[in-house]
This record gives C-alpha cells, sequence and structure tokens, in this order.
C-alpha cells in the first residue's frame, strides 16, 4: 500500500489531506482506510474540475464532492453484501460465520471473467465497485446501451457457467 506522500504525486497533496481526514471521519480503519484512500485517489484522478459544470463552487468543494460521493457508495456496497450475507443465512438456517462455499464462488468467477472480452472485464470491475450503468458509461467514455450490453453478455457467460447471479451464492452452500 502506498504511504500517503505517494499519492500526493498522483493528485495534488491538498486532495489527499482532505481525503484522509473524510475518511477518518466516516470511521473508516485499518485496511479499510487503505483501500478507502485507494479508491477516493482513483476518483480523484478521474475527476476533471470545471467551473461551469460545479455551478460556480471552487475546485475544494468539487473535490469534496467526489470524496464523500465514493465513501458512500462504498459504504452502500458494504452494506449491501452484508445483507446479502445476511438474508442468505437466514434462508439457510445458518447462525455460524459466512460458509466456506464463500471462496469456491471467487474462483468460479474468476475463470468466467477471464474469458469475458477486455471491455467487458472493465464493466465488471466498475459494477464491483457499485457504480451505476450512468457513470460506468460516463468512465469508459461510452453509452448506456453498450454498458448494458455488456451486462447482458456478463449475465449470459455466468449462467453458461452455472453461476446464475442470484442463485449462485445459494446453490454453491448447498453443495
Amino acid at each position: 500500500m502506498k504511504s500517503l506522500n505517494e499519492y500526493a504525486g498522483v493528485v495534488p497533496a491538498w486532495q489527499v489531506r482532505l481525503a484522509t481526514r473524510r475518511i477518518r471521519s466516516w470511521r473508516f480503519r485499518g485496511a479499510d482506510f487503505d483501500d478507502a484512500l485507494q479508491e477516493v485517489v482513483l476518483a480523484l484522478v478521474d475527476h476533471v474540475y470545471d467551473p461551469r459544470r460545479w455551478n460556480g463552487a471552487d475546485e475544494r468543494q468539487a473535490a469534496l464532492t467526489v470524496i464523500e460521493r465514493r465513501l458512500a457508495m462504498m459504504r452502500r456496497s458494504d452494506m449491501r453484501y452484508r445483507q446479502r450475507i445476511e438474508n442468505w443465512s437466514a434462508d439457510q438456517g445458518v447462525t455460524e460465520e459466512v460458509p466456506t462455499a464463500k471462496w469456491i464462488l471467487p474462483l468460479d468467477l474468476a475463470g468466467v471473467l477471464t474469458r469475458l472480452p477486455e471491455r467487458s472485464r472493465q464493466v465488471c470491475l466498475h459494477l464491483s465497485r457499485g457504480e451505476s450503468i450512468n457513470e460506468i458509461a460516463t468512465r469508459l467514455h461510452t453509452t448506456w446501451s453498450i454498458v448494458q450490453r455488456e451486462i447482458t453478455r456478463i449475465r449470459r457467460e455466468l449462467q453458461r457457467a452455472g453461476l446464475e447471479p442470484e442463485q449462485s451464492i445459494r446453490r454453491r452452500a448447498v453443495a
């Protein structure tokens, strides 16, 4: 993991300081802090400040908005993941920790992802970060319909491999 000083060469130092303060206020700790900082720096690298687009907000306020949005997205993604695990546990009557099938699924997914075209893998990466279709389209400099087509392709490949998006976790855990 990079130190805070190394990120200052990627984005302005004031943005790194602002990001670290906001990440601490969101109570990210340990490895989660490092992950959050990395995600925020990537978002800031992608961000281009344009005063007209930000309706007169200064560059600091725009950067703060980018940081807050990314941190909120990370919390929502984490909350959705935890909710899925809780729902699965309730459906299976599991009262213990997450079953070992959690480790089988990524191995199957890795095989499917390596067979996907590059653009589909990029869409997967952005989906895994919790980004919307519109956000993905903007990042990949493409249209909403092309991103939707890639998502359809990804689902088709997952189904072919027996990893239907909603059913795969339940089926793997039972096996």
